[in-house]
């Protein structure tokens, strides 16, 4: 078995990961509009309503099958990778948390308490437990998905279980509860270690040398930072281009 390169990544995650992020930045373009009510959008139903789902839905994914790629490398340099998975994970729960505390200050009545990177967080930790299931993970995922319906309709009096329970809601900007999102992650789980076997993709795809695909693979390769810089950026050309108002 060949060594895999620590490094090393591949085409089609980082392109599928540019096309989330550009589906990302055109949702909260819109909602951006809707917010200083340039626009009446109905962003949470109809085509907008499937077209932000996906859109988390595919980032989601896509972290699960990077995730069995990194629990191979470790497993190959002998590398641990519950410490692996646990530094990862608490990275992203420490830029959550970021987005947390200035969400707080600056927009009190919708701060983020549990967005997608507290999320996604919680999920690398919790892939601990759930990364060595293998296609069991393919079972639970179809079980959380045939019983959150029904949990859905129990509503919770007290905010102590906001993370994991969808019904009990504050107002906020961002929501992923995790008995809702974490099937799609556990798919990701299942694919990752179907496609990726050993780490290695089943079908290598490399198309980086057409000029169409670059800018797109750009942005898959720094979607954290511009998960970060492309609200601020939003917001100064909807102020600019609405005249300063």
């Amino acid at each position: 078995m060949p060594i895999l390169n620590k490094a090393e990544r591949f085409f089609e995650l980082d392109f599928l990961r540019g096309i989330a992020i550009f589906m990302m930045m055109a949702f909260h373009t819109l909602w951006d509009l809707n917010y200083f009510k340039i626009t009446t959008f109905l962003l949470y139903e109809g085509f907008f309503g499937i077209f932000q789902k996906v859109t988390a839905g595919l980032f989601i994914f896509l972290v699960g099958i990077c995730l069995t790629i990194s629990y191979e490398r470790c497993l190959q340099r002998n590398e641990d990778y519950k410490t692996h998975f646990l530094k990862r994970g608490l990275k992203v729960f420490g830029y959550g948390l970021l987005i947390t505390i200035f969400t707080f200050f600056a927009f009190p009545n919708n701060f983020i308490y549990f967005g997608i990177l507290h999320f996604i967080s919680i999920s690398i930790l919790l892939s601990i437990f759930f990364i060595k299931l293998k296609d069991k993970n393919l079972l639970l995922a179809i079980l959380l998905f045939l019983i959150y319906p029904l949990i859905r309709s129990i509503s919770l009096p007290f905010p102590y279980l906001l993370a994991l329970w969808p019904n009990y809601y504050l107002p906020t900007f961002d929501y992923f509860p995790l008995l809702e999102w974490f099937p799609i992650f556990l798919l990701g789980l299942f694919f990752g270690q179907k496609l990726y076997p050993n780490g290695v993709p089943k079908i290598k795809l490399d198309f980086s040398k057409f000029s169409f695909f670059k800018p797109v693979n750009y942005l898959g390769r720094h979607s954290l930072f511009l998960y970060f810089i492309h609200q601020p950026i939003l917001v100064v050309l909807i102020w600019l281009v609405s005249g300063f108002s």
